[in-house]
C-alpha cells in the first residue's frame, strides 16, 4: 500500500489571517476554553508559521539560503547583530514604498539567540498592520505602533 498522508489543510494558506480568516479561527485561540482546540489551534499556528517561513527562505538569493544552510544568515545569532543593521535601511525602504509611515527600524534581540528587525510605525498606520509584511530578507519583522506627539 502507497505511503499517503493527508495534506494538513492549514498548510495551504499563504498567511496567518488568511487561516484565521479561512478556518474560522478565533482571534483569541491561545486563549481557548477548550483546550484540545487550543492545543489544535496552537499546533497549526506553529506549523504554518514554521512552513510559510521556510517558502520565504526559498525566495532568497542562493547565497542567502547558503547561509541560513549554514546557520551563519544575520537573523539566526545575536553574534550577527553587525550584518543584521544593513538590513534595517532596506527594509525602511521597502516600507515607505507601501506608504507606511516609518519612525525607527532596528535591529532586535529576540529570544532563542534570534534577531528580528523592530519596526516603529505611526499609529495612522494602524490599519495597514495586517496587510503589511512579517517576513523580509530572512528576517522576522516586529511592529509598533507609536503616536507622534509622544515623540
Amino acid at each position: 500500500m502507497w505511503p499517503f498522508t493527508k495534506a494538513k489543510r492549514h498548510l495551504r494558506y499563504d498567511s496567518i489571517s488568511g487561516w484565521i480568516a479561512g478556518e474560522n479561527v478565533p482571534l483569541d485561540f491561545i486563549h481557548h476554553p477548550d483546550l484540545a482546540e487550543r492545543d489544535k489551534y496552537l499546533t497549526q499556528y506553529g506549523e504554518l508559521r514554521r512552513h510559510l517561513f521556510d517558502k520565504h527562505i526559498k525566495t532568497l538569493s542562493n547565497a542567502e539560503q547558503e547561509l541560513f544552510k549554514l546557520g551563519r544568515h544575520p537573523s539566526q545569532s545575536h553574534e550577527f547583530a553587525a550584518a543584521a543593521k544593513s538590513y534595517t535601511e532596506k527594509l525602511r525602504i521597502h516600507l515607505q514604498q507601501l506608504d507606511c509611515h516609518v519612525i525607527d527600524v532596528c535591529v532586535g534581540f529576540y529570544h532563542c539567540d534570534r534577531i528580528v528587525l523592530s519596526v516603529d510605525l505611526a499609529d495612522s498606520d494602524a490599519d495597514k498592520l495586517q496587510s503589511l509584511p512579517w517576513l523580509f530578507a530572512g528576517f522576522e519583522i516586529k511592529y509598533a505602533l507609536k503616536n507622534l506627539l509622544d515623540e
